[in-house]
């Protein structure tokens, strides 16, 4: 029997598309698929009958999960992935301490303060993203799942200055 269906979806059309359908008794049995764009289609063929779950995901979208009974005659599912935006994660590269993911961002992004305490003999210097450096303030495009990195500078050499300021 076949299974087969169209799902639209937005974001990115290079982004995959994962189509599983999982028997619900025997989870051995199952079929994979992978796709590509914001509206695809999707063919299972040989699908032994029972129940299955149907399961849709795609970076930046709602998981869509549907429950299929699979008889003697085709079965069609579209499906209609929602966008809910992307994560925007955030890594120490040999600072301690942690800083929150962020899920659900689209478009614009304000680079924050940076959280992570630094290595012995260093100081933040600025984020990286894909490569290039921005200062916490910065404002970067997000378009898919992105890692933000701190990048540390040598203390050695600069003054540090502190202050104490008394008030009374």
């Amino acid at each position: 029997v076949n299974v087969s269906g169209t799902i639209t979806s937005s974001g990115s059309e290079g982004a995959l598309v994962e189509v599983t359908l999982t028997n619900t008794e025997n989870e051995n049995i199952s079929y994979v698929r992978l796709l590509m764009g914001n509206s695809t289609t999707y063919s299972i063929d040989g699908v032994m009958p029972g129940t299955y779950t149907l399961r849709v995901s795609k970076s930046g979208h709602q998981v869509f999960e549907y429950s299929v009974t699979v008889g003697t005659e085709t079965v069609t599912q579209d499906v209609a992935l929602t966008f809910t935006g992307y994560t925007v994660a955030f890594g120490a590269d040999g600072g301690t301490g942690s800083m929150e993911a962020v899920p659900n961002v689209s478009g614009t992004y304000t680079l924050p303060k940076c959280d992570f305490t630094a290595p012995d003999g260093k100081t933040f210097k600025a984020w990286s993203v894909r490569g290039k450096e921005y200062a916490a303030g910065a404002v970067i495009n997000v378009t898919g799942y992105t890692t933000v990195v701190a990048v540390w500078e040598d203390i050695s050499g600069k003054e540090i200055v502190t202050m104490t300021i008394d008030l009374n």
